[in-house]
């Protein structure tokens, strides 16, 4: 799966920061995301549902918020796996 696109956000750059480190921002920014589990320093273990059509599976994976220059830049690294039903 390949996640893009933008968005242009109304809100001072620290509390954009802040936002995009919190876990329970993030489940709601990732399409799909059912559950994060923090695993250790800006990693975790997350639980994705996703599809096409009739054809859905969930998959499980990893995430690690890498490359970090507060408070302008992060790179999201994931990776995951999983049967689709």
């Amino acid at each position: 799966m390949k996640v893009t696109g933008g968005a242009t956000l109304h809100a001072p750059v620290s509390a954009v920061w802040a936002a995009l480190n919190d876990p329970a921002v993030l489940v709601q920014s990732i399409p799909g995301c059912e559950r994060l589990t923090a695993t250790g320093q800006d990693a975790y273990e997350l639980t994705v549902t996703a599809g096409v059509g009739t054809i859905t599976g969930t998959y499980t994976g990893q995430i690690a918020l890498t490359d970090q220059q507060p408070p302008t830049a992060l790179t999201l690294r994931a990776s995951g796996a999983g049967t689709p039903g």
